[in-house]
Parts: C-alpha cells; sequence; structure tokens
C-alpha cells in the first residue's frame, strides 16, 4: 500500500482503479486531445484545418514560420498571399477563410478573440495538465498505471510491491555488481554500501581436514586489507575490488533504455576500493548521499543515448546540496626493510555525469535529455594526492633521497541536452607541486527533435555563457527539488573564470551547440589547454560593446560544432551557417584575443549570429553581438585542422611564429565577412611574425589555406608545403589591397620537408590521422585549376620598396609561382617582375 499523502519512492504500479473529481488535485498528469485552438491560446500544431470560417473582425494574418517563404490564405473574396517580407494583406471582416495552405502557417500564432471569438479549428493536439493542478474533468487513473516516483494520493492506495535487498549481499565475493530495479532503485538514508570482493583461505584445519569433506572446515571467507606490504621488494599489492552498478533499465546492449529512476538518499553512502567503478543508469538521478571510488569512475547516465530528442518532456540529474562524489586520489605508503618509505601516488580518477568527453574528434556529443541540477552543498571532488617517498640515488650504494611525489587531477565531466546548473563545488587540484590540475568537461549539445510531435520549451536554443564570476544560478535558492525544476529553462548553462580557478582545473574543455556568450569583460586562464567547441562565439545579452575577452593557455583549440539536421527533425541550434542564422548588424568594438603557445584553429567558426527561433508555442529572435577585432597571438604555431572556415565580419590580426594548415586540410580564414559575399567596409587581416628567426617546416603537405580581407597585411610566415595559398578572394569579391610587407615568407615549398607520407614501394601505408591518404591525380588539377601553387586576387599587390600597382579589372586578379627569388606571373600587360620581398 501507498499511505494517503505519503510519496512513491520509486516508480511504482497502481493496482486499483482510482477516481479524480473535477477541481480535485491532480496525483497523477492529465492529457487530452483538443481540436481547437480557444482565443488566446498559441495553436501549437502546423496544421489549421479551417474550413468556411467567417472572420468577426479585420484580420491581419501573421508573417510564416521562420524560415519558410510564405503561405496562401483561400477566400470566399478571392486569394491573399503572405510573406516573410513586405507588406501584409488586410482582410476585412465578413470574409470566408475557405483554407490556409498551413505548411508555413506559424504554430507560435496566438488566435485573436475578436476575430475568431469561437476559435481556430486545428489538428489533433494533445495538451497535458501537470500533477499538482486542479483536475478539469472527472476522470480514473485505471489500475495498472505506472506511478512516477513522488506520486502521492489523498487517500491510501493498492501499488505493486517492492523488493529489498541485504546490503551484504554486494559483499558476496564477485567482481561486478549489477542491480537493475525496473521501475526504479532507492538507497535509503542511513544504508551503506561498502562494495567489496571477499576470498577464501585456509583455517588452521585445513590440512588436516579429509578430501569430500564440507568445504566450511577448511577455508573461511575473508576480505584482505586494501593494501599488502611487500617490504622485501618495495611493493604494495592491492586487493581485487569490486565495482557496482545501480540501473532501472529495460533491454540490453544497443536496445538499452532508461525506465526509472535512482535515488541516493542524504545519509546513504556507496563506497568501492581505489580503481574501481560505481554506476547509476535511469530516466532520472538524485544523489544526496555520498558515493566514494578513489581514483576510480563514478558515471551517471541515460543510458541509450542518440542524437534524437524523442519527446518534450526532459529528465532530470539532481546532485544535491549533502552530496559528495568522490573520486580523489589516495596515496598509499610502507616502509620497506632498509627503513625507506615507498608507495603509491595515483592520479585523481572521472566523474561522468552524462557520459564520456565525446566531442573531442567530432565536434559533437551524446548527451542525456536531462537537465543537470549541483546544489550549492554539493562536492564533487576528483584532485591528485601527495607522499613522501624515498626515491633511489643514482650509483652503488642504494642510498635514497626523500622526495615529495605529487599525482595529477582527475577529470569531471558534466554534459547535457537541456541545461546544466552547476552552483556546487567541483575540483580536480592537482596532489602538489610538478603535477598538473585536472580537466573540466562541459558539454550542452541540441537534439534533434521530430517536427510533428515535440513542440515548447525543449526547442529554445542553447546558450554557455562565461563570466569572470560564476555567481549564483536563478534556482539556487530554491528550497526543494519540485520548486526548482519549476525554475528550469531549456538552454541554460554559465560557468565562472573564478569557479574554474577554485577547483584547480589546467585543463578546460567546452561544448555548446549554440551561442558561447561572454558576458562582458572576460579573462580566462588555463595553465595546460583550453578546448572550446561552439555554434557561434559572441557577446552575452548585456555584454558592452566594448567589452574584451582574453583567452589564454600553452595549447588553445577554437571548433565549431558539427550536429546536422536530420530528416523530418529540427535542430535548435544557432550557428551562423546555411539553416540556421545569418551575421548580426549589431555594432561592436569588441576584442576577442588569444594568446598561447599553440592555436589549432578547426570547423566553422562565426563571431556574432542572428537567428529567429520557433518553438511551436512561441518565437524570438536571438542576436548576439560579434567582435570589431580577433587578436590572435601564438609564440609557436598557428594550425588550420580539417574542414576549416573562419569567418567574422570584423578584423583579425594573427601573430605566429608561423601558419599552416595540417596536412590534407583545407581552410579559410575571413576578415569583413558578409552573407552576401562582399566585404565589409575597411576590414582589415593582419598577419605578423613572432620572433625574429625562420621556424622549421612544419609537418604537414598537400594542405590549403585561404585568407581574404579587404586589405591583407602579409608581415608573417604563412606556409602550405607542397599545397596552396589563396590570397585575396571571398566568393565573389577580390581584395583591395594585399601588401606583402618586409621579412614576409609565403610559401608552398617542400624544400626541407622530410616526413613519412603515403607508403613505401613493398606495401607500407602510412596513415594519417587514422586514415589512408588519397593522392591527387596527374599535374595535380581540379576543375577550377591547379590545386598547388599561390594565388592572389588583389586590385592592388603592394611590396616593400614598390608602391600600389593596379593588378587587372575586377575579377582577374593576379596569379603567380615562385621559382627561386623570382615570381613567375601575370599581369593583364603579362608582364614579368621580380619581387624583393620573399613570398
Amino acid at each position: 500500500m501507498l499511505g494517503a499523502g505519503e510519496k512513491a519512492p520509486t516508480d511504482l504500479v497502481l493496482l486499483q482503479d482510482y477516481e479524480v473529481s473535477a477541481g480535485s488535485v491532480l496525483p497523477v498528469d492529465y492529457s487530452y486531445v483538443s481540436k481547437i485552438a480557444l482565443p488566446g491560446e498559441a495553436i501549437g500544431t502546423t496544421n489549421t484545418l479551417i474550413s468556411n470560417v467567417t472572420l468577426a473582425a479585420d484580420w491581419i494574418p501573421p508573417r510564416p514560420r521562420v524560415g519558410s517563404i510564405g503561405y496562401q490564405i483561400d477566400t470566399d473574396r478571392g486569394q491573399y498571399g503572405v510573406g516573410p517580407n513586405g507588406v501584409l494583406p488586410v482582410i476585412p471582416a465578413g470574409t470566408v477563410i475557405t483554407r490556409i495552405n498551413d505548411r508555413a502557417f506559424p504554430s507560435s500564432y496566438v488566435v485573436p478573440g475578436n476575430v475568431f471569438p469561437n476559435g481556430l479549428p486545428i489538428s489533433d493536439k494533445t495538451i497535458t495538465i501537470t500533477a499538482g493542478n486542479l483536475s478539469p474533468v472527472n476522470f480514473t487513473i485505471a489500475s495498472g498505471t505506472r506511478l512516477a516516483v513522488g506520486t502521492s494520493f489523498s487517500s491510501a492506495v493498492a501499488v505493486g510491491p517492492t523488493t529489498t535487498i541485504d546490503p551484504s549481499l554486494i559483499q558476496s565475493g564477485f567482481s561486478s555488481y549489477d542491480i537493475n530495479g525496473g521501475l526504479g532503485i532507492v538507497v535509503a538514508s542511513g544504508v551503506r554500501l561498502d562494495v567489496t570482493m571477499p576470498v577464501y583461505r585456509f583455517t588452521d584445519t585445513a590440512f588436516t581436514t579429509a578430501t569430500g569433506a564440507d568445504l566450511a572446515q577448511a577455508l573461511s571467507v575473508w576480505t584482505p586489507p586494501l593494501w599488502t606490504e611487500d617490504a622485501v621488494n618495495s611493493r604494495l599489492i592491492q586487493r581485487g575490488g569490486a565495482g557496482v552498478t545501480l540501473r532501472s533499465t529495460l533491454g540490453y546492449d544497443v536496445g538499452l533504455a532508461a525506465n526509472g529512476a535512482v535515488d541516493i538518499h542524504a545519509g546513504a553512502a556507496v563506497s568501492v576500493d581505489a580503481g574501481q567503478s560505481i554506476n547509476l543508469f535511469g530516466t532520472s538521478l538524485a544523489v544526496d548521499g555520498t558515493l566514494t571510488a578513489p581514483n576510480g569512475t563514478i558515471t551517471l547516465n541515460q543510458p541509450g543515448g542518440t542524437d534524437l530528442g524523442l519527446q518534450s518532456k526532459a529528465g532530470l540529474i539532481w546532485i544535491g546540496d549533502h552530496a559528495v562524489l568522490d573520486v580523489a586520489a589516495r596515496a598509499a605508503a610502507a616502509v620497506n626493510t632498509r627503513g625507506q618509505t615507498y608507495g603509491v601516488v595515483a592520479n585523481g580518477g572521472a566523474i561522468q555525469i552524462g557520459g564520456t568527453m565525446d566531442w573531442e574528434g567530432k565536434g559533437e556529443s551524446i548527451t542525456p535529455n536531462s537537465f543537470v541540477v549541483i546544489r550549492p552543498g554539493a562536492l564533487l571532488d576528483a584532485s591528485g594526492t601527495n607522499a613522501v617517498l624515498d626515491i633511489s640515488a643514482p650509483g652503488l650504494q642504494k642510498s635514497s633521497v626523500p622526495l615529495a611525489v605529487a599525482s595529477n587531477g582527475g577529470t569531471i565531466v558534466v554534459k547535457s541536452s537541456n541545461g546544466l546548473y552547476l552552483d556546487g563545488t567541483l575540483r580536480a587540484a592537482a596532489g602538489g607541486a610538478n603535477a598538473a590540475g585536472g580537466t573540466l568537461a562541459l558539454a550542452l549539445e541540441a537534439a534533434n527533435y521530430p517536427i510533428l510531435t515535440v513542440s515548447g520549451d525543449v526547442l529554445r536554443h542553447r546558450e554557455f555563457i562565461i563570466g569572470n564570476i560564476q555567481g549564483d544560478s536563478s534556482i539556487a535558492d530554491a528550497a526543494s527539488m519540485a520548486e526548482a525544476k519549476a525554475g528550469l529553462v531549456t538552454g541554460t548553462a554559465r560557468l565562472g573564470a573564478d569557479r574554474i580557478a577554485q577547483g584547480g582545473f589546467d585543463n578546460l574543455s567546452l561544448l555548446v551547440d549554440g551561442a558561447l556568450s561572454f558576458d562582458g569583460n572576460v579573462t580566462l586562464a588555463m595553465k595546460q589547454s583550453l578546448r572550446v567547441y561552439a555554434g557561434t562565439f559572441g557577446l552575452g545579452e548585456q555584454a558592452g560593446a566594448h567589452s574584451i575577452v582574453s583567452l589564454s593557455a600553452p595549447y588553445v583549440r577554437l571548433a565549431g560544432v558539427t550536429r546536422i539536421t536530420r530528416d523530418g527533425h529540427t535542430l535548435p541550434a544557432v550557428r551562423s551557417a546555411d539553416g540556421f542564422g545569418v551575421p548580426t548588424q549589431q555594432a561592436s568594438d569588441a576584442v576577442f584575443a588569444i594568446t598561447a603557445d599553440l592555436i589549432d584553429l578547426r570547423d566553422r567558426l562565426s563571431f556574432g549570429v542572428r537567428q529567429n527561433i520557433e518553438t511551436v508555442t512561441s518565437s524570438y529572435t536571438v542576436d548576439r553581438r560579434g567582435f570589431a577585432l580577433l587578436d590572435f597571438t601564438s609564440r609557436g604555431d598557428i594550425r588550420v585542422l580539417g574542414s576549416t572556415m573562419l569567418a567574422t565580419p570584423g578584423d583579425i590580426t594573427l601573430t605566429a611564429a608561423q601558419i599552416y594548415p595540417a596536412s590534407g586540410a583545407g581552410g579559410s580564414i575571413s576578415a569583413g565577412y558578409t552573407k552576401d559575399g562582399h566585404y565589409g567596409s575597411g576590414s582589415v587581416l593582419n598577419i605578423r611574425r613572432y620572433g625574429d628567426t625562420v621556424p622549421d617546416m612544419p609537418y604537414s603537405a598537400f594542405g590549403s589555406l585561404s585568407l581574404s580581407a579587404e586589405t591583407i597585411n602579409q608581415g608573417g610566415v604563412v606556409r602550405a608545403p607542397l599545397g596552396q595559398l589563396y590570397l585575396g578572394a571571398m566568393r565573389q569579391e577580390e581584395a583591395d589591397a594585399i601588401n606583402l610587407l618586409p621579412g614576409s615568407i609565403t610559401s608552398v615549398s617542400g624544400a626541407g620537408l622530410v616526413m613519412p607520407y603515403g607508403g613505401t614501394v613493398d606495401g607500407l601505408v602510412y596513415r594519417y590521422d587514422g586514415t589512408a591518404i588519397v593522392l591527387d591525380g596527374a599535374g595535380a588539377m581540379s576543375n577550377f585549376g591547379p590545386i598547388r601553387g599561390i594565388q592572389l586576387a588583389t586590385s592592388h599587390l603592394n611590396v616593400e620598396g614598390g608602391g600600389s600597382r593596379p593588378v587587372g579589372r575586377r575579377g582577374t586578379g593576379w596569379r603567380g609561382l615562385r621559382v627561386g627569388s623570382w615570381w613567375l606571373g601575370r599581369y593583364p600587360d603579362h608582364a614579368i617582375r621580380q619581387f624583393q620581398s620573399r613570398l
């Protein structure tokens, strides 16, 4: 039985019919199908069923849905066309609407009562009134209905039985425990699950026990100590351990799907030995107790994840105010027979909420259809540790010296398709000097949602905000889980540079399939690496136009996101790309600066965006300001990886020892980018050299790189060994001026390059990034001309010591190849000219 007012501890099955009266509080959600959108309601569907509806007042129809070219209205007075631009028609009162070609009619349209006092007929639309609200009708909850965790009734009801497991079960000697609750699992307050792997050992009577006798006379169950000392060989031997999985799922392997909740109450504890794992899998997960896996792995996830979002309702991964997720390392030490201290100093482990860090290779992530909420009192710790050990000194004396040995911090991954509320403490600090802090990896992904069945808040855009200060989230002060859930907003995430520093992280990897927005002036410095993947980079909605964003790390990667929209689906991503958004028109004086030892650029990179968002029930516009200047400084190289397109409406300054595409990569870097393909007026691309020496040839071959702006000042080292460099052209337009400055090197020469490539005559094959090499055809030609060499497209080419020289009519440009210190090129007058600058 489930008592009156008692909350279901897990999902349960109702074993009786239960009558709900109109006006009473709903114990469960109530859904019904509506065939009409009443006045004041959004139609909420893409299909209207209008037939012979008379207008009660003059009607100005709405613009078509975002991305549509328009729709047609048939009336008894003729046809009216409605497009995305131009003057909207006014259809007079009394007109009879016979049909609307509604494929483009906006589903967010709110029915005006003065025009349609009886509402608008629509195709079937399911409306759901959530539990806790008043019931609009009398109805019966049928026996056999599944009740969600937390459901309560005003009177006692019969429910299916639950199963209680003795904690001693997980000390039965197995190396792994997998407990599936089906409809849910609860670890109650006060319960301790200490997962160990006891073994048998011989008793004192073992050698006198007769063959065939009860084994209990010869063997006893024994749990060894965590570490056994081998003082002679200065070695610690860890006992065999066991991992545990608590799940509420159906199916197996690829068919595995979440089916219920997993709840670790406050005061409950689950622990495993060092290096082992704790896994929680379910539709929703709540942890308010303690999970401990020293230098091991803790995973919380919805299994069966794909890039599809099949429903509007999101789950919840809740890390409560009392929760501790602990994978911090513990050092172990002992003293050998020579009086020397020896031991084990492991690195911190991994906490994976929503799955692994899977986006680095391809720019997209499989994430759970759940919000992730980490409450203010929660602690996630993946720190390293330290110990003072005696380290053998060189020589024959077998002497040693004490040395403080520290280990690296581990990894914390937090992923969601809906929103991240990071109010708790996240920590992965180094164990001491000369060790590295850990990695913080965060992903806010967008899923593909079926167009016909999903609507509402889940289709909002995703936006990750970076600020200097983390601050409290909008739900930090919520007094209960229910209150916090009511305040969740799809697409929300924020991270402060202060929180990263306090957590001791030296590496940050961040993905958002939408806008990565900076909250005004932001300084973010990582000690090892910064890898960022975004649909667009811009300023937050409230950030000033003069903001300065400064990012730095020894290694910086800027990359785009790559998820594609499936047929019949909508992808609520924000990007400056075809099918999504366009460059913003907001004026900006902001600066986006990067300082690193190595900068990698990959995928489509845009800065600032304007995009209309359609959620079926509403529509709005996202407009994020870009930057007047991108200022990238590398003390080493700037590399262009894969297929890269970096485009910004503003200016670009690139300072590096050298700039080049990786082997086989093809990329472009464009300043003054506009949607129509013409340069923004006055746009400048500056290329500068870092240092005075000429860097060694990069290990790169057969790549291509295009650099474009209205004015290009090439004063650096730009290379594409055995590949192609293209300066000056952006789709429809060539540069106004290319200035080749003193000391610059613009080269496709392979002189001095020695690297394995392709294969050998005896069948050895060299793979590049795991892929077999595909060689170009004879002559290295394509349908558009040669794919090797240097091409310039400009109205004026300025070279050291010489003024500006016109270079033909627009569209002809200049082409040339360097041979020694000479360029063999063509002007419109076919002149041959020697350039003193090194090109």
